[in-house]
């Protein structure tokens, strides 16, 4: 789960500080938001570097204050431009629903040590002969 935040956030990143007009995207000159953004970067792997609190939680720290900087502050960090979102629709949004449930259910055979007990009844099965 933490690999998906971080790529969903590696998505976000190139269109963070991009405003969108009508019908065209332009690259948002606000030296003052590009830095907030850089600041929270360059902190998100600080922290993971650390090590010290989970990498989920890291991720979704960094992607709140993204947002409430955005919604709450005049700093526009965050806007999708209207390509993006027309091009993403409803296959994009099912995917991503795919991706998460998938996720969910690995998370959860994982937590419940259903993989070594596979592997150890694969080997049985085997005969402990392991063919490669």
């Amino acid at each position: 789960m933490p690999t998906f935040i971080a790529s969903f956030l590696l998505l976000l990143l190139p269109t963070i500080g991009w405003t969108a007009a009508e019908n065209d995207v332009t690259q948002s000159t606000d030296a003052i938001s590009k830095v907030i953004v850089a600041v929270i970067i360059v902190g998100l792997f600080v922290a993971l570097f650390r090590d010290r609190y989970h990498r989920t939680l890291i991720a979704f720290v960094a992607a709140a204050l993204i947002l409430c900087i955005t919604y709450l502050t005049p700093y526009h960090l965050l806007s999708l431009p209207r390509a993006i979102t027309e091009a993403i629709g409803w296959e994009g949004f099912n995917v991503i629903l795919l991706l998460l449930s998938m996720m969910a259910i690995i998370g959860v055979l994982a937590t419940t040590n259903v993989f070594p007990w596979a592997m150890e009844h694969i080997m049985e099965c085997s005969g402990n002969i392991p063919r490669v």
